[in-house]
């Protein structure tokens, strides 16, 4: 992966695990941006599965902490489908 004109990132250091500490707020600000892009048209590809991933994972952890519920989860969810079809409202052709 090119990461800049004069350096390749190593694909082997793509994939390993860190651990990094947030507060809850901060993931939530992060797991709001992230589901805001992901509603991009072109959000598509491999890309897509990776934040998709990584959202899940915000989630879980969110859920462990006791900071959502299952339902908080479910609402995000429908709000996150509701929001990307008024995106492509209109767009789409039949």
């Amino acid at each position: 992966m090119k990461f800049r004109d004069d350096k390749i990132l190593n694909p082997e250091d793509l994939y390993k695990e860190i651990s990094i500490t947030f507060d809850t707020l901060s993931l939530l600000v992060i797991h709001g941006c992230v589901c805001l892009a992901l509603r991009h048209p072109l959000s598509t590809g491999p890309m897509r599965k990776v934040a998709l991933d990584f959202v899940e994972k915000v989630e879980k952890g969110l859920l462990q902490a006791g900071v959502l519920d299952q339902e908080d989860i479910e609402y995000i969810h429908q709000v996150e489908r509701e929001e990307t079809l008024k995106m492509f409202e209109g767009k789409i052709k039949k």
